[in-house]
């Protein structure tokens, strides 16, 4: 055989059909000798093969300048062959500007397959860069001389694109008298019926389509008729019937079937309810990426119904289900993003489970610091910042542990930095930066700042929602310490306006013992308020009321006030033993 040219020509033409256009490397290696002889059907063949990416090592200026040769005698040919060379979509040069180049001069040659090749490229890459209204025109042009049904498919997609209904309506009319085979253009027509998309909404004729299309094998056909039955459009509502279309779509190897196959099988609608083959199509749609399957598993993950509770599996598949999300759908996008939230509520619900007890860690941190050990107790104070920060029993453990200077300088100035970064999130964080500048604990002292805290912590708090709210008294203890400092002389007049502040805190007065009591002495010792010791009385009495220091007589007579002191008489439980 191997002398036999005739004989090799034959059986490279046998192997091209059997195998896709692909060789073996005995063929490859007959056809590339014959193509270096110079034989034009064996450069053509070697070009195609090449163009295919099955050539090994293949020398791409050696098929230009046969490619060149070819444009002499037959300027189409080259051309079409020339732009495959540089196509960046193919192997070989990978050039656009040049590719688009020699597509433009096959097709002022009246090159059919040259406006194809151009329509297409503009079509899937380059759709921002041209007028819709080119692409239709080089689809024309080819059609004139190719009826391929996947150019009316393309031109009418084009035409819905342009929102030139009654075109894209001709066009797949055409490919069905030219191709009655042609599925694809009767449910592209069905799904202009079942939308109303450029036509009155008519699901009787979208389901007739369906049915013509599925009568030819249609895989995607049968989907939509299962999806006409299950929900009753065009047709009369059988979901029995629907499963039976949406099983025989997946025979035929449709994967979007699989999603509602789950959902039938997980809710027994047309089917019996059965778990493990709700799981199944599940798992088969996932495996292909199938956004809705991505979607439903993500939620079972989520909530541990029916498989394992896996929150990491869950992100994923949401991930993936991101990037194939169907577009201009807002119900998925809907469920993506309520699902999304879901699984941050849920993994932050299941850290928080996860942590250690608060007292327990309230404890550990005490025993830290009556042994002395700085850093033990500066990792506990970051454990804890990182973890609990926005509890109150955990702010009054870090208090005790910062004014018993439990923590090494550099510990120190590491959760200064932690909680200034909550500090806008969380109003009890906001609230211990106040303490922390407002005493010289962790932070040097500085009434400006402390001010600036408490300000913050009253902003936030106002901000959230009451279900957010995890402490109604941080308010009340804001105007506390800003009124703690009026007193102490510690906030200026000019600097804080303090008049704001005993206003706002006046607001609070009918149920807040602390604040009656604070204002009591305000008013008893005459501090940014005309003295009033009758006042004052009656403030101190609604106090005892309310429940906040019933001897407030002994208080304000035997005690010589000073920061420390004062407030721990109105704060004593941050300074238990």
């Amino acid at each position: 055989m191997s002398g036999d040219m005739q004989a090799r020509i034959m059986c490279i033409q046998q192997e091209l059909h059997q195998n896709n256009g692909f060789l073996s490397g005995i063929t490859l290696s007959w056809l590339m000798d014959m193509a270096n002889s110079g034989d034009p059907f064996a450069r053509r063949v070697y070009i195609g093969v090449a163009l295919r990416g099955a050539v090994p090592d293949c020398d791409w200026m050696k098929l230009e300048c046969w490619i060149q040769d070819i444009m002499k005698d037959d300027v189409q040919e080259g051309c079409f062959l020339m732009g495959n060379l540089y196509n960046p979509a193919l192997p070989g040069h990978s050039d656009w500007k040049i590719c688009e180049k020699y597509l433009r001069m096959g097709v002022e040659a009246g090159s059919a397959s040259c406006c194809v090749m151009l329509a297409s490229a503009y079509w899937e890459f380059h759709r921002d860069e041209v007028e819709l209204s080119e692409i239709r025109s080089l689809l024309e042009r080819a059609l004139s001389e190719q009826k391929e049904a996947e150019l009316y498919l393309l031109l009418a997609d084009v035409c819905l694109a342009m929102e030139d209904f009654d075109a894209a309506i001709r066009t797949l009319k055409k490919c069905q008298k030219e191709h009655p085979n042609c599925a694809e253009s009767r449910i592209v027509l069905g799904d202009m019926y079942m939308d109303g998309q450029g036509v009155r909404r008519n699901a009787d004729l979208a389901v007739k389509e369906y049915y013509k299309a599925a009568g030819q094998g249609n895989a995607l056909a049968l989907l939509k008729l299962g999806v006409a039955h299950y929900y009753g459009h065009g047709c009369r509502m059988n979901r029995n019937r629907a499963v039976n279309f949406f099983l025989r779509a997946a025979e035929g190897g449709e994967m979007g079937v699989c999603h509602y196959l789950a959902v039938c099988y997980r809710y027994g609608d047309g089917a019996e309810k059965n778990t493990e083959e709700m799981l199944r199509w599940l798992e088969k749609g996932v495996a292909v990426d199938e956004p809705h399957c991505c979607l439903m598993m993500a939620g079972l993950c989520i909530l541990g119904e029916e498989v394992e509770l896996n929150l990491n599996r869950a992100s994923e598949l949401l991930e993936v289900a991101r990037r194939n999300a169907p577009q201009d759908d807002a119900s998925f996008t809907e469920s993506l993003e309520s699902l999304s939230k879901e699984l941050i509520s849920v993994t932050l619900q299941k850290e928080k489970d996860d942590m250690e007890p608060e007292e327990d860690v309230v404890e550990q941190l005490r025993e830290l610091c009556i042994a002395g050990d700085k850093e033990g107790a500066g990792k506990q104070l970051l454990y804890m910042v990182d973890n609990y920060a926005i509890s109150p029993l955990i702010r009054n453990a870090l208090w005790m542990a910062l004014e018993f200077k439990a923590t090494s300088p550099e510990w120190t100035a590491e959760i200064l930095d932690s909680l200034r970064a909550m500090a806008a999130l969380f109003p009890d964080v906001a609230l211990l930066l106040g303490d922390m500048y407002y005493f010289g604990v962790g932070a040097r002292r500085n009434a400006a700042s402390s001010l600036k805290f408490y300000r913050l912590a009253e902003s936030v708090f106002s901000d959230q929602d009451e279900e957010e709210r995890e402490d109604e008294t941080i308010v009340e203890d804001v105007y506390a310490r800003i009124i703690l400092g009026i007193h102490e002389k510690v906030l200026k007049p000019k600097d804080f306006g303090i008049n704001y502040w005993i206003g706002k805190a006046q607001r609070l007065l009918p149920s807040s013992g602390r604040l009656n009591f604070l204002m009591g002495l305000l008013y008893y010792f005459g501090l940014h308020v005309k003295k009033d010791e009758k006042k004052a009385k009656l403030l101190f009495n609604r106090a005892g009321k309310l429940g906040f220091r019933k001897d407030w007589k002994k208080s304000v007579e035997d005690c010589k006030f000073c920061r420390t002191s004062l407030y721990a008489e109105v704060y004593p439980e941050m300074f238990d033993e």
